[in-house]
């Protein structure tokens, strides 16, 4: 990239302008929405999200895919992929970058399909075969069926990156908030993102002036979406119900989801057991064993929050210290408090969102002060899984098996406060559960709001 093309970007000027957003004139973020969506079920909350992005989705669907009807599918199977998911997003997730994982996983599976076809139509007519390899009559046409794989080629951050400028048509200000940054940060992140996609189109024979290249990317984001595709999105978010193709792009987007999340911790695990067979000659079995074993007390633990199995729940801890057993008590009178409390919500209001918060509550609150992924070194000697997110679950092998090393970052005073701040919470949970019994707390959400004030 020549530095005047540099400078065009480093000051905001490639492309079209993104005019900075007085503060209190913005929306909602995508997040306080998907949260609306979450605790409330609000349709007008979610329709603001497909909204900003139909025009978005529907675009990248149809260059990937060349066929309005399958770009419609596609779009109707992210966005209703998107309400069934919005409850599991974390703070940290950039929806454009999301969205834009969604399709393309969703084109993968179309074109795998569409490459079987033609090539058994080549093969039942290669005697009459054209050619179908001629070049594009212009730069912007070569540009727009690489422009998805060229995106895609980026770290998850540069992405987000180029898509939050150019298709969400967010401002260097706007970026560098969503990455916990500033301005500046920002927009040297676009300019290292522009200079790699600069590269990969070159290695592939076209070259692209910065100016070409930030022009390609904004021209797919102003086609909007037909009416259709936005009218049959909220139609199946509200109805439930989707054709037989959506609902396959959908299976075929969380089929690609769960791989692409766990292949790497998979090939990571498989190098683990190489190197501990080649230094120490441990046999591949126990290792196998392990992982089977530390999956399963966290799958114990996750069930025991579910159903309200105290002694499962204790059973899975490690005790460190002999006065940390005085504790088993406390944590079994929390977590029958709380699940006594998701019930009779249940009983009175049955409202998912809202047992579903209350879920989440009681695990944040167990795993308050625990190591957090990213942040904490797990101790040393240790097994950590992030089945708990954002939380790492620390294990220790104990008695023949692995446990949770609840009280592994808690020194005697903290494990003190910490029980002590439980038996609080726990009378809580029975004061509320009492007030719905009796009529004083009328719905679901109103018992939420209340957990949540007293313990804030």
């Amino acid at each position: 990239m020549k530095e005047s093309e540099l400078a065009e970007v480093s000051s905001g000027q490639c492309g079209e302008q993104v005019p900075e957003t007085p503060l209190e004139l913005r929306g909602p973020t995508d997040a306080q929405l998907l949260g609306a969506y979450t605790a409330t079920q609000s349709e007008d909350a979610f329709a603001e999200i497909v909204a900003r992005y139909a025009g978005f989705v529907y675009s990248s669907a149809l260059r990937q895919t060349e066929n309005p009807m399958v770009a419609e599918e596609i779009t109707q199977a992210v966005f209703v992929l998107l309400a069934r998911k919005a409850s599991a997003f974390g703070r940290e997730t950039v929806l454009p970058g999301w969205l834009f994982r969604a399709v393309r996983y969703a084109a993968m599976d179309f074109r795998k399909v569409e490459t079987r076809r033609l090539r058994r139509e080549r093969e039942a007519a290669r005697m009459n075969a054209t050619d179908a390899s001629e070049e594009a009559d212009s730069a912007l046409a070569q540009i727009a069926p690489l422009l998805d794989e060229a995106l895609a080629s980026l770290s998850t951050k540069e992405r987000d990156a180029i898509l939050l400028r150019f298709f969400a048509k967010k401002s260097f200000r706007d970026i560098g908030e969503t990455f916990g940054g500033n301005q500046n940060s920002a927009r040297l992140r676009v300019v290292r993102a522009l200079e790699k996609l600069q590269g990969w189109f070159q290695k592939r024979g076209v070259a692209l002036p910065v100016g070409l290249l930030s022009g390609a990317l904004l021209v797919p984001s102003l086609q909007a979406a037909p009416p259709a595709v936005v009218a049959s999105v909220t139609d199946a978010i509200v109805s439930g119900d989707g054709a037989f193709s959506v609902e396959a792009f959908i299976r075929g987007i969380v089929r690609r989801f769960w791989w692409r999340r766990w292949s790497w911790r998979l090939g990571s695990v498989m190098v683990a057991l190489l190197l501990a067979l080649v230094a120490t000659g441990w046999l591949r079995k126990d290792r196998v064993q392990i992982g089977a074993q530390t999956r399963a007390t966290a799958m114990a633990i996750d069930r025991a929050l579910s159903f309200g199995d105290t002694n499962a729940l204790l059973a899975s801890i490690y005790y460190r210290r002999a006065e940390d057993e005085q504790f088993k008590p406390v944590l079994a009178e929390f977590l029958r408090a709380a699940v006594t409390l998701r019930q009779q919500i249940r009983v009175s209001f049955d409202v998912q969102p809202v047992r579903l918060q209350i879920w989440l509550w009681t695990a944040e609150q167990l795993f308050h002060g625990q190591p957090r992924r990213g942040r904490d070194n797990p101790p040393a000697g240790r097994i950590t899984d992030d089945f708990f997110q954002p939380y790492l679950l620390v294990m220790v092998k104990a008695r023949g098996g692995w446990k949770w090393d609840f009280f592994a970052s808690l020194a005697p005073v903290a494990a003190r406060e910490r029980m002590r701040s439980l038996q609080e919470r726990s009378a809580l949970c029975e004061r509320i559960t009492l007030g719905i019994r009796d009529g004083e707390i009328t719905t679901g959400e109103q018992a939420l709001a209340l957990l949540q004030e007293r313990v804030n």
